[in-house]
């Protein structure tokens, strides 16, 4: 079942997932730790406490609702977080365009339990991913 809010806490892996994607767009630590960190601690992990804490670290971020049809020239950044209909969420590490240059198949990176990555990407199109999102993406710039 969907949220009822774009606003509704998220699993917290995706915190984790959000400040490893940060880390590795280069985005240090927080520039003003106190703000972040209450903002997390009294709203929950949200998407926009996720902007917000991107914000506190320099970065720009972005949410979007992707659809079907979405231009992959739309897309602004790689990696991207995508968050599912459970809450939880997985980084895409790219996407390749259908022949009118929409995206078709998602490259998803498989985190393993013990932080391993897999050796390459999980492909999927928009009816595997549609099933389990709702087109939730966050990204920093």
């Amino acid at each position: 079942m969907a949220p009822d809010s774009d606003d509704d806490e998220l699993d917290p892996c995706v915190l984790q997932r959000a400040l490893g994607l940060l880390s590795e767009r280069g985005y240090g630590p927080a520039r003003n730790r106190g703000t972040a960190a209450a903002s997390l601690i009294l709203d929950g992990v949200t998407l926009d406490s996720l902007v917000e804490l991107g914000e506190s670290r320099g970065a720009t971020g972005i949410r979007r609702r992707l659809r079907r049809g979405v231009p992959v020239s739309d897309i602004p950044a790689y990696p991207f977080l995508i968050v599912f209909k459970d809450r939880s969420a997985a980084l895409v590490e790219g996407i390749t365009g259908g022949p009118d240059g929409s995206a078709a198949t998602f490259l998803i990176r498989e985190e393993r339990d013990d932080g391993t990555t897999a050796d390459g990407p999980l492909s999927m199109d928009w009816d595997d991913l549609e099933a389990v999102w709702e087109g939730d993406a966050l990204f920093y710039l």
